[in-house]
């Protein structure tokens, strides 16, 4: 197995990333909040955290630490309007906040950059094997339940038969004739005379 420094790996997924849904690039922050339907406010919260982040570039992903107030102050917007912001920006996948412990604590946003698409996602291997998984275990049930059903039916074919009869009734052997094995039967269970049993009549 081969693994990729964290460098690469973040190369390769903000690579995925900044493809837009149509295959193309995105060429700015501007074109990305369009795409992902924020509002004014909204896109204002969103500006101020990629402006302000501990790295460069709308493609890189970074971390910021304020306050609702100071967030709402330097963007322009309500505290209302910050909120929902952090609301919207999360559902797109673009920033994942750690509130802090009140408003006046500091919240840790981490801007994770635009979206990845579906088929792009690390995750998405995996879930697709897990599919696969599932779909090989429903087989496997699948074949468990005829199998119990062939085993039931053979049961009860090896119940209704001859030698099975013979054995319910309890038989007893009492002696010889001609080197052959005489029983008695103990219960009253009917027995056909011409049971065959040990290879013997």
């Amino acid at each position: 197995m081969i693994f990729k420094s964290n460098s690469a790996i973040i190369q390769l997924v903000t690579k995925n990333a900044a493809k837009r849904g149509d295959g193309e690039m995105y060429k700015n922050l501007q074109e990305l909040m369009e795409s992902l339907g924020g509002t004014e406010s909204q896109n204002k919260v969103l500006e101020y955290i990629v402006e302000n982040k501990n790295t460069e570039g709308f493609l890189t992903p970074g971390r910021l630490k304020i306050t609702y107030r100071d967030l709402g102050v330097s963007s322009n917007v309500s505290l209302g309007s910050v909120t929902r912001a952090f609301v919207h920006w999360e559902n797109a996948g673009v920033i994942h906040v750690q509130p802090g412990l009140n408003r006046r604590d500091p919240n840790t946003i981490q801007y994770l950059g635009p979206p990845l698409e579906m088929n792009d996602h690390p995750l998405f291997i995996i879930q697709k094997e897990f599919e696969e998984l599932m779909k090989k275990q429903q087989d496997v049930q699948t074949s468990m339940e005829i199998l119990a059903s062939r085993i039931e039916f053979i049961i009860r074919s090896e119940r209704d038969s001859p030698i099975s009869i013979f054995r319910e009734g309890m038989p007893k052997q009492v002696g010889e004739y001609k080197g052959k094995p005489i029983y008695i039967i103990t219960n009253n269970t009917e027995i056909d005379n011409d049971i065959e049993v040990d290879g013997q009549e």
